[in-house]
């Protein structure tokens, strides 16, 4: 986890937004490590997203870290594509492992253009097909190849920053506004 905070740093008083974040299990361990003023959690399933899940996660990472929640987290349960978000208000924006899940990806990646202040960062942690298109391990949807992400977000104006190789199936690839 403290990767992915070396790769794009955040103060106390940034505003952060994840998407497609599922139940929030990683950024609610960021940001109990790495506290941020806010932190935004988008995902349409009130069945992992909700009230619920987000305080049993911060509890348990509280008990873990020693450390007590210093971020104000908020949630919608809505798909990005329909979400109404503030432009230029974002600090950072995360996309863990959702990328191929979104109806609209190019729509998720110019929402995110455009909620991010200039010079903020997208990332983006994604299983990768590498030489032939595969099919993702748990939902069966087709994952992207590295270059049909940068061409999503090049084409509405980001600027490649980075990739790393997180494992021997996903990337983290990350764009400046």
């Amino acid at each position: 986890m403290n990767e992915i905070f070396k790769l794009t740093p955040w103060s106390p008083s940034h505003h952060l937004v994840s998407i497609g974040c599922g139940s929030a299990w990683w950024e609610i361990n960021l940001v109990l490590q790495h506290p941020a003023k806010t932190l935004l959690l988008i995902d349409p399933d009130n069945q992992q997203l909700n009230e619920t899940a987000i305080q049993e996660s911060i509890h348990y990472f509280e008990g873990q870290t020693g450390k007590q929640n210093q971020t104000e987290i908020q949630f919608l349960q809505k798909k990005v594509e329909v979400a109404q978000l503030i432009d230029q208000s974002a600090h950072g924006i995360w996309i863990f492992n959702a990328l191929h899940e979104l109806d609209s990806p190019s729509l998720a990646i110019k929402k995110s253009f455009d909620t991010l202040k200039k010079g903020g960062r997208l990332f983006i942690e994604e299983e990768i097909s590498w030489t032939s298109r595969i099919q993702h391990d748990g939902c069966g949807k087709a994952l992207y190849f590295e270059s049909e992400i940068d061409t999503l977000a090049i084409e509405v104006g980001f600027i490649k920053k980075s990739v790393q190789q997180k494992d021997q199936k996903a990337l983290y690839l990350i764009y400046e506004k």
